[in-house]
């Protein structure tokens, strides 16, 4: 078996029996034949937007609406005083129905972040970290935002009340790391493969994904 079958294999049970990122490697793990090594995150992100592209017709317009409320969610944390950046699934495209939205900010005092997300309304308590490691978090937040009713989401994710958000907060020193970056694929505008994208890129690729 090739990497790019094994990362095939990994895009169906991430995308089909909506399997967690760790569960879907341990299920790797015991059944890829002897010899086999698990597929890099990168082939696997690759594998799951084709694996997207072929059998999901209504990926396109999911991904679009979990990033406006991606976006929507950053213009509210500017409000209250704090720069964010979207990183993860949902700028790269690998999103699913299953995925969360993944915030990064950038400062030496957590204090500030917990009190911006409080000061935008939002109830967050903390969670595990889902940056690289090379970015050393200092913490997470994270909550859950009400999808509203009668939204293109709510219509795209009938049996879902809420998105799941992850705010990690990174020291002033990790701005100039971007372990997620990555050449674009077949699938990928290039803002798309950036790593993390600010609310003005963002708000790019929504109108460039639209004319795409």
């Amino acid at each position: 078996m090739r990497t790019e079958e094994a990362a095939a294999w990994a895009a169906r049970l991430i995308v089909d029996e909506h399997c967690p990122w760790p569960l879907m490697r341990s299920r790797l793990a015991e059944d890829l034949p002897e010899g086999v090594p698990l597929p890099p995150s990168a082939a696997i992100e690759s594998a799951v937007r084709e694996h997207l592209a072929l059998f999901c017709p209504e990926h396109a317009k999911l991904l679009g609406a979990l990033r406006a409320e991606a976006l929507s969610l950053m213009l509210r944390l500017r409000e209250a005083g704090l720069e964010t950046w979207l990183a993860g699934a949902v700028l790269n495209g690998a999103a699913t129905e299953d995925s969360n939205i993944v915030l990064e900010c950038f400062t030496d005092n957590p204090k500030e972040a917990e009190a911006a997300a409080f000061a935008a309304g939002i109830a967050w308590e903390p969670v595990d970290s889902v940056s690289p490691p090379a970015l050393r978090s200092e913490e997470t937040l994270g909550w859950l935002h009400p999808i509203r009713r009668g939204s293109v989401l709510a219509s795209l994710l009938p049996r879902c009340r809420a998105l799941g958000v992850t705010l990690d907060v990174l020291p002033e020193a990790s701005r100039a790391l971007n372990p997620r970056r990555r050449p674009p694929d077949a699938r990928q505008l290039p803002a798309e493969a950036a790593g993390r994208a600010d609310a003005e890129a963002l708000a790019r690729l929504i109108r460039d994904s639209r004319a795409d």
